[in-house]
């Protein structure tokens, strides 16, 4: 049986969250949090937390606490979350309804980059508060940039090395044997389109090439799955 998980980055209205959350099957929550629990607007979050596990009864929580002060680390940080979740057998559907700011964002970035389907409740609002949901929408993706198997590979080569190598290295890592010419050739091919994409950034070091992710690359790599 294949379980359904919601990635809930949590924000100041427990009302639209939880309402939004009864329209799906929910197998399990995962409550997204900052970091920064001195922050006025954390300790709210943190408040609202503890209502949506009430109202949600019997159904699974846990916490997920990242920086979302940094929506580049915060936005990786949930596509790997969302590709382990994935890995399980999961189907995760990520849930915009209440998010801060910053948190929506960097949810909205994860769910594009790995296709979890996002949503967004619409609130109710009587007598001036928020008492649930009066709707709810699926929030529309835009298709990505197309990469071929070989770049993917690159990509998930130099994310495995943690963002940088040098094209030595590389070329031995995607399996090719660095003193062929017809290798190095394919590879340098693939790093011109990758850098045109605005994947990766290269520099010159001594006679080497350093290759490195840029944040859209490190985006886009911590989607794929492990070779």
């Amino acid at each position: 049986m294949v379980c359904t998980v919601h990635l809930v980055p949590v924000g100041h209205q427990a009302a639209t969250l939880v309402g939004s959350l009864r329209r799906y099957p929910v197998d399990r929550v995962v409550l997204v949090l900052g970091s920064h629990v001195e922050l006025e607007g954390e300790k709210k979050a943190r408040e609202v937390a503890k209502h949506v596990r009430k109202e949600l009864g019997s159904i699974p929580c846990e916490d997920f606490v990242i920086d979302l002060d940094d929506v580049s680390s915060a936005s990786l940080a949930l596509a790997e979350r969302i590709k382990e979740e994935g890995k399980k057998g999961c189907i995760v559907m990520v849930n915009l309804s209440g998010s801060l700011r910053s948190a929506g964002i960097a949810a909205y970035l994860a769910a594009l980059v790995t296709g979890a389907p996002a949503y967004m409740g619409l609130p109710d609002y009587r007598d001036g508060k928020v008492v649930g949901v009066r709707d709810v929408k699926e929030v529309p993706s835009i298709p990505l940039l197309e990469v071929s198997s070989g770049k993917k590979d690159i990509l998930a080569a130099l994310n495995a090395a943690g963002g940088s190598m040098l094209l030595e290295d590389l070329i031995k890592s995607t399996g090719g044997d660095k003193s062929a010419v017809s290798e190095r050739s394919r590879l340098s091919y693939h790093i011109g389109d990758l850098k045109e994409e605005g994947l990766i950034d290269s520099v010159k070091e001594g006679r080497n090439l350093k290759v490195s992710l840029t944040f859209a690359g490190r985006l886009y790599a911590a989607s794929l799955v492990d070779r």
